[in-house]
């Protein structure tokens, strides 16, 4: 157990949350639609903004509101959530500060880091490219890239994108946590691993890493002509009207994030996972991003089923799809120094649970699980 884990162990023991006053729980305005956006942007983001809950979501409002509440209260929680089904928002409230402070309240615009969630938007963005047809999804990903090991020649795209390249995953080598506070460059990242041996052969295991992820944004950049960044806000956040979204570079306007309650986390700089969890989002872009996934605004729709289809074990591009209350279920966490986070689409239900979290000891698992089987009990 090293140094900053028996800090984090210790915080929880004694109780810091005391440093970090609770704060009410804060209601955001409605959902609305993107100023300056066509309306053929984003249709069913206007309708889902203009869309009121059932009445008898009232009660799933207040069950889901008392549970966050308790948590927060108990230190075991500090976010934001946003839950929604049939098109409408059944509720979307902040908790806890966004601040060491405590004079900032979480609430549904907040910005925190998403972590692992940015894989979502790296796979849009490749899937985006596949559809201009300037990157197949079969092709060696050596062809878009400088300067590939010899061992990197059978590792195509699809491979990066369902975690099957056999590649070595970076943030488990040990210079990582030393560094992760220091500013890099996609390059110095790739070269962390470019020498290392495969861990199996491409295409043979299914095996989280963010190596993958972070050769995928790299070529995001060649292929695309821009930066990584730069390309999402063109291509993605601009489109959808998400202005609380980005790629998170300085940390300005991110919400503080705690390895403990009442312990602020170490800095972590975003550009050290790049596209394999370096974005800020709040819940209500969130959401835009999550009705939008309905619709071809984005993508074809043949494209946009194949990010949803498991390519190895449970799988897809970007996504993981599994079952939650008898629902299939489309979903991705996320955790890192600071945050815990999870969003959780389930198509069939039409409902969608989003939790986003500035407190890493925060089971967000455990979080969209009560939220999501509350939502499903409503009648609604």
């Amino acid at each position: 157990m090293n140094a900053r884990t028996v800090i984090i162990v210790i915080a929880i023991v004694v109780g810091l949350w005391a440093l970090l006053p609770v704060l009410a729980p804060q209601q955001g305005p409605v959902l609305s639609t993107w100023p300056g956006g066509s309306a053929g942007t984003s249709p069913v983001i206007r309708g889902a903004a203009e869309r009121q809950p059932a009445p008898d979501s009232a009660q799933t409002v207040a069950a889901i509101d008392q549970y966050l509440s308790g948590l927060t209260t108990s230190g075991q929680f500090s976010g934001a959530v946003l839950v929604a089904k049939n098109g409408a928002v059944v509720i979307a409230r902040g908790y806890g500060a966004a601040d060491a402070a405590g004079s900032v309240p979480n609430s549904p615009e907040t910005r925190f880091r998403l972590a692992s969630i940015s894989k979502q938007f790296t796979a849009m963005a490749i899937m985006q490219l596949v559809d201009r047809g300037q990157i197949g999804l079969d092709t060696p990903a050596c062809e878009y890239l400088d300067s590939c090991p010899a061992a990197w020649q059978r590792i195509t795209v699809r491979h990066l994108l369902s975690h099957t390249s056999g590649l070595p995953n970076f943030t488990d080598f040990g210079s990582y946590e030393a560094t992760m506070a220091q500013p890099t460059t996609p390059e110095d990242l790739v070269a962390r691993f470019r020498d290392q041996p495969l861990l199996n052969e491409p295409g043979a295991v299914y095996r989280y890493i963010n190596s993958g992820y972070v050769l995928l944004g790299v070529i995001v950049e060649r292929v695309g002509g821009t930066n990584y960044g730069e390309y999402l806000d063109e291509h993605v956040f601009g489109p959808l009207g998400m202005r609380e979204s980005g790629y998170d570079l300085g940390g300005a306007g991110v919400a503080q994030g705690f390895d403990a309650p009442g312990l602020p986390c170490a800095v972590l700089h975003a550009s050290t996972l790049f596209a394999s969890g370096g974005l800020y989002s709040s819940v209500r872009d969130l959401y835009r991003w999550d009705q939008a996934l309905y619709t071809s605004a984005l993508l074809p729709d043949d494209l946009r089923a194949q990010m949803f289809t498991p390519q190895a074990g449970s799988y897809g591009f970007g996504w993981i799809i599994t079952q939650r209350g008898g629902q299939r279920s489309v979903e991705h966490p996320g955790l890192m120094s600071g945050a815990a986070t999870q969003i959780v689409r389930l198509p069939e239900a039409g409902a969608t649970v989003i939790v986003l979290s500035n407190l890493y000891t925060a089971n967000v698992e455990a979080i969209a699980s009560q939220l999501v089987a509350l939502t499903l009990d409503d009648g609604g």
